[in-house]
């Protein structure tokens, strides 16, 4: 094909590894251990390669280990450590800037300590907000699920009570066991619609729009985004491009 264009090749060589869509990138949790565990090895005066073997055949997690062992091939091979994490595709974009500067102060140690630091406090933040919203959230499923069997099952045998004593109800007991036929019959329709409000509700973020909700929100992100544009700064990445790397922490 080469020949028929006139053209003669002159060198041939393997290009970058595609990233795949489909590879899960790692969780804060992992980034943390393995800067962490990074960090430890090179204190100690371990060769970045050997440091990165360590790290794989003491990982516990399969992906982790086979990552860790892709780097220390690729470091091992001549390429700088931030270049390899780039390639992996699994490794956040403000760790492989952070590593690079790392490798140009020849601070990498420090630099992937303190980015250890970043990532458990932004881990630990959302552990607590999961585990503060995980009792209401509880709450207010058991209450439905009351609510509904007092609705469906004990309003229905009321009414046949009413029915019999042959009084006139008053409104907002007639409001109620409306509602319970109302439930007995549309059940399905009512639940399908839930679903879709529900999943649209999540797609648009409409709890977030909530007065309450935006502000906590907005709160936790300033933290996280200061947080991180500290860290970035530290590592010696200049300003610009640590307030574009920290404000992609956050959509606002």
């Amino acid at each position: 094909m080469l020949a028929a264009q006139g053209l003669t090749a002159v060198d041939i060589a393997e290009g970058p590894p595609e990233k795949s869509r489909w590879r899960k990138r790692f969780g804060l949790y992992y980034h943390a251990l393995f800067c962490r565990g990074l960090s430890s090895y090179l204190k100690r005066g371990v060769p970045l390669a050997e440091a990165l073997k360590f790290l794989s055949r003491h990982s516990s997690d399969r992906r982790v280990a086979d990552a860790c062992l892709n780097l220390h091939e690729g470091v091992q091979g001549g390429k700088r450590l931030s270049a390899v994490l780039e390639e992996t595709g699994l490794f956040r974009e403000d760790l492989v800037r952070i590593v690079e500067s790392g490798e140009k102060t020849s601070a990498l140690p420090g630099v992937l300590e303190k980015a250890a630091a970043l990532y458990s406090m932004q881990e630990g933040q959302r552990r607590k907000i999961r585990s503060a919203l995980t009792y209401p959230l509880a709450m207010m499923v058991i209450g439905s699920v009351v609510v509904l069997f007092l609705l469906v099952y004990v309003v229905p045998r009321l009414a046949d009570l009413f029915a019999d004593m042959g009084q006139a109800l008053p409104l907002p007991t007639r409001i109620l066991l409306g509602t319970a036929a109302m439930l007995r019959e549309w059940w399905p329709a009512l639940l399908l619609a839930l679903l879709g409000l529900f999943f649209l509700a999540r797609k648009r973020k409409w709890s977030v729009n909530l007065p309450f909700f935006r502000r906590i929100r907005e709160n936790i992100a300033l933290s996280l985004v200061l947080s991180h544009l500290e860290t970035l700064l530290s590592a010696g990445i200049p300003l610009v491009q640590a307030l574009g790397m920290a404000s992609s922490m956050d959509s606002r």
